[in-house]
């Protein structure tokens, strides 16, 4: 059987298995890897990897037909309901990071094309606030680092905030979005394998109470 290929989220991770998809964080793996092992058990001949990488990346492994399916991490638009996994992006820097005087603000962010950095550059820009990259790395733990170090601010996730200290709010600073997940195949009509492992993933990550 071919393999497939998912992408579970917009930052780091993807599952193959005669299929594959992306995962994004620790936590979202540790929800998911269960529900992978029990579906893979129950079909002998199905296999799943699992892989790390950026949403843009795996639009375009989509694209380009390396994937089969992915849940891709996105903002929010204007009215929409959220989809999968809705998390508020939050800025964070050291506590008294001094926003107001330091005039073209520092930004630590994840390396090449990704979703929260975009977001929150944008509405820097949009507000006439400049900034300037000082520090990438590829991971969300990089740029907590950095932010603990005092080199920079960032915007992450809320539930990716585990110090309430690092959270920064300042009338400077524009409100971010709230992110979500999103699932996409590559074929308009997926094998129907692929609709199963699509299927059982999200009843996975809804709420409980909501699933399917």
């Amino acid at each position: 059987m071919a393999g497939l290929h998912f992408v579970v989220f917009a930052m780091l991770m993807l599952v193959h298995v005669a299929q594959t998809i992306q995962v994004p964080n620790t936590l979202l793996f540790s929800r998911l890897a269960p529900v992978l092992q029990t579906f893979m058990a129950m079909r002998p001949k199905v296999t799943i990897k699992v892989t790390s990488g950026l949403s843009f990346e795996h639009s375009r492994a989509l694209a380009d037909g390396f994937l089969d399916a992915a849940l891709l991490r996105e903002p929010l638009k204007a009215a929409q309901p959220p989809d999968l996994c809705p998390s508020q992006l939050v800025w964070i820097g050291l506590p008294g990071f001094d926003v107001e005087k330091i005039e073209v603000l520092p930004l630590a962010h994840i390396s090449g094309h990704c979703v929260y950095f975009r977001e929150a550059s944008a509405l820097l820009d949009e507000a006439g606030i400049p900034w300037r990259s000082v520090y990438d790395c590829n991971t969300l733990e990089g740029i907590r680092t950095a932010v603990r170090s005092g080199l920079a601010i960032a915007a992450i996730p809320e539930e990716d905030c585990p110090e309430e200290s690092l959270k920064l709010c300042h009338p400077r600073l524009p409100k971010l979005p709230i992110v979500h997940g999103r699932f996409k195949t590559a074929q308009n009509e997926p094998p129907v394998i692929v609709r199963q492992l699509l299927t059982t993933l999200r009843d996975a990550l809804q709420p409980e109470g909501l699933a399917s």
